[in-house]
Formats: C-alpha cells, structure tokens, sequence
C-alpha cells in the first residue's frame, strides 16, 4: 500500500476518496495531470499482494478515463478495484458505487453490443446506490447506447441519469438527438421546467424546443400542442443580428420585412405562415441526414393538421412565397425569424 499512498501524495490528494472524475469538463485536465504526477507509484502498488494493488488500479482506472485513450485498460483496472472495495464496503463507503459506475461508463464507451447491456445494468446500479455520473460524460454515454438496435438500454440510462441528476443533466441531454427520440422522461422533464416561474424567456423557450422534439418522437401529439401553447413571457431575446429567438405570433408588419430565402437541396414548395399561438413557416433545412429527420418532425407542426388538431386555417399570409428562416442552432427544429 505505501506504493498507493505515495502516488496519492505525488497528486496533492489527501485521500482515495478524492480521486474523482469532476463535473466540469475544464477540470478534468486537472485531474489527470495531478494523477500522472504519481503514475510510477501507482503502477507500482498494482504488483503488491496487499489493497494497495486496489488503490493503485482505481487511481489508474480514473487516469485512464481522464485520458480516454484506452477505455479497455480503464475497464480492466476499475473492475479489479471494484472487485476488491466490494469485499469491503464499510470501509470503502462510496468508492464501491463509484468505481463500479466507472467500470460501467468505461465498458460503455468501448461501443461493443455485449458490453452495452452488462453496462446499462450496472449504471443503473450505480446511481441507485448514490453514485453521481460526470456531468460531462453524459451525452457520450447515453449516445453510446444509441448503436445497438435495441432502445431499451438507452431508455434505461437516460432515465437513471435524469432521475438522479440536476439543471446540468437536463441542458446535457436537451442536445443528444437519442435521448429526445427516446427517452419521453426527458421531454417531460425539460417541459416542466420550462413552466417553472422566474426562468428567463428564452431559456424556457430553448426547454420547450427540445420537449416538443422529444414529445412528437413519442408520439404525444397533445403533449405537443401543450408545448406549443406554453406562454414564454413578452421579453425577445435578440442576438447580435438582432434576430428573434423566442416563440411569439408575428405581426403583419413584421411579416412584411421577413427576408426572401436562399432555399438548398429542398424542393418541397413553401408554405404559408399560419397564425395560431405562433406564427410558423416552412423553413430551409440542410441536405445531410439529421435534418432531413427533423424536417420530418417539424412538417406535420407546420401543416397543423391531424397530429394537433385545434389550429384553423392559414389567416395570415407572407408576402413572399418563400421566407427565409435561419436555425436556432444546427440541432434545433425551430427557426429564427431574421428581419431586415
């Protein structure tokens, strides 16, 4: 053990229970840094016949995920140290759910479909018992269920994630496309707390783009419509283009100054604006693969028939056939309305 401590103390930790993979992104080269600072020692104590052999494998493991060059070798030295802290819970407290958690997220992120089930499993496990997942390491691990065929798994994380997680968890997973097709939680969740009072406008209107994503990917087309109708406050949050971001009706004047478009590898002709809550236009979306599936999510909001009934008939028209409608952002299904 003395080949662990001395590692421990190269690195400026007091304890083992200190090596952890922190939530920030930025601070994670930190961690690595300080850990390599005793690598040899650590090394070292794996070789020795005590629980030293335990702490150095843990440490290593961590060093190994901070890295991510070598998610095998992480796997392999997490799972001896969980195999031992184990055999001694009360004594190593939380390291158990912790390295068991990391062993979970390291097999993960090797993207083999037999490791995916055993890790979905034990992530589970592992958050249930009190383990916190790095915020930063959550979009990659829920997409990495995302290549098996089976769903399920993804569900099942995405879910134990959000279930244990804070605001963080939430603007994480608001941009993983698999979550949002399916996890319905998510979309409930980030839809709920879009209708939490004191939250800025548009960072409730970012919450309700995504919770109407992920409520028409399951079909919850009255879940949908509630999105849709959900005020968002009178204050427009304009960018430095001074473009609109925040959902409101336009009015016919600014109808009026709506650009004409530069339309790309899209044929399906224009349609008009609507007037309903928001004013809605077709807009121009890019040629590669996501966009064509978000187009085919945000049609049926366009055309406002069948899957949300309740809207009537266009009664506001744009001067122009065609409008030009930038994205929010590349991931987003909702479009600015750039004005002159």
């Amino acid at each position: 053990m003395v080949y662990a401590d001395l590692g421990l103390m190269a690195g400026g930790f007091d304890a083992m229970e200190d090596v952890a993979l922190p939530a920030d992104r930025t601070a994670v080269e930190s961690v690595r840094e300080r850990l390599a600072k005793g690598e040899g020692h650590l090394r070292q104590s794996v070789g020795e016949a005590t629980g030293g052999s335990a702490h150095g494998h843990y440490c290593l493991g961590v060093l190994a995920l901070a890295r991510g060059d070598d998610d095998k070798a992480a796997e392999r030295h997490l799972a001896a140290a969980h195999l031992h802290f184990s055999k001694r819970v009360r004594s190593y407290g939380s390291l158990v759910p912790r390295a068991n958690l990391y062993t979970a997220i390291a097999k993960a992120r090797q993207l083999q479909p037999d490791k995916l089930v055993h890790a979905a499993r034990v992530i589970g496990d592992a958050l249930a018992s009190g383990a916190r997942i790095p915020v930063h390491l959550v979009r990659e691990t829920v997409e990495a269920f995302d290549l098996a065929d089976d769903k399920e798994n993804l569900r099942h994380v995405s879910e134990a994630v959000i279930e244990v997680g804070n605001g963080l968890v939430l603007d994480e997973l608001a941009g993983c496309g698999p979550a949002l097709r399916h996890c319905p939680l998510l979309a409930e969740k980030l839809h709920s707390r879009a209708s939490a009072s004191g939250r800025a406008a548009d960072l409730r209107a970012a919450d309700l783009r995504a919770a109407l994503r992920g409520h028409m990917h399951a079909q919850s087309h009255e879940r949908a419509r509630d999105a849709l109708d959900e005020p968002v406050g009178q204050d427009v949050h304009r960018g430095p283009d001074q473009s609109v971001s925040v959902f409101r009706p336009l009015t016919p004047c600014e109808c009026e100054r709506i650009k004409p478009p530069v339309w790309k590898d899209m044929t399906t002709p224009a349609i008009p604006a609507k007037r309903s809550r928001f004013s809605r236009h077709q807009a121009t979306a890019e040629s590669d693969s996501l966009e064509q599936q978000e187009w085919q999510i945000v049609q049926p909001l366009l055309n406002l028939r069948g899957p949300l009934p309740g809207y009537g008939p266009p009664t506001l028209r744009c001067p122009s056939d065609r409008v030009t409608l930038r994205p929010v952002s590349r991931h987003s299904i909702w479009y600015r309305h750039t004005l002159l």
